[in-house]
């Protein structure tokens, strides 16, 4: 069997260590890094995360491909919550809010064909308890839906200003709107002035670049 062919199963906890160490290890995922561009970097990185997982008969060509698999699943799963079908309160995997905590505005993955209207998006209130999820008011589920239709409108408004399909403007708007999703209903609402003065005052943030 040829070296590429033969495969490498990994367990649930070095799974999760392989990405720890991907993360650490941003030339292999941050494009907007100059030593991205640069194979013998991601290379040698590939190396260093292979001898920091110690598995026996581990190389570096399974490393590349567990990535790659992690990565087209965890495409797959974002897919999954911006569909616009019913579904059940979405509960990721551990190793998918992993990834997510700092990949997201970094993958180009594929977007449904129409934008699911917000009616049809699924808000989950996480609380300490049952009865503060109680307390929870109407009003605030609705200023909630308010503040992310207006997150994702200016995240519509980036990117139709560019000539590229998406970008990462538009990469952060969803993820902007996708956490206050996760938040609880009153959390999210003390965010939202906070969000809206930091645009508004835009004018005042001193550029690196013009």
């Amino acid at each position: 069997m040829s070296k590429s062919g033969t495969k490498m199963r990994l367990s649930e906890a070095k799974t999760l260590e392989l990405i720890d160490l991907y993360r650490r290890e941003e030339c292999l995922w941050n494009s907007r890094l100059p030593v991205y561009r640069y194979k013998t970097k991601r290379n040698e990185a590939i190396e260093r995360i292979v001898k920091e997982l110690n598995v026996r008969k581990l190389e570096a060509h399974h490393v590349t491909t567990k990535i790659k698999n992690l990565r087209n699943s965890y495409c797959a799963e974002l897919k999954k919550m911006s569909g616009g079908r019913r579904r059940d309160s979405f509960k990721p995997k551990v190793w998918f809010a992993k990834m997510d905590s700092f990949l997201r505005a970094h993958v180009p993955c594929p977007t449904p064909d129409a934008t699911p209207s917000l009616p049809n998006v699924k808000i989950e209130i996480v609380s300490d308890s049952e009865e503060s999820e109680s307390n929870v008011t109407e009003n605030n589920k609705e200023d909630l839906q308010s503040l992310i239709r207006t997150i994702e409108k200016l995240s519509e408004q980036l990117k139709t200003r560019t000539t590229r399909k998406q970008d990462v403007f538009d990469d952060f708007g969803t993820y902007v709107a996708s956490v206050l999703r996760s938040l609880p209903s009153e959390r999210a609402m003390a965010l939202q002035p906070k969000i809206i003065s930091l645009i508004n005052s835009s004018d005042d943030i001193k550029y690196e670049y013009n």
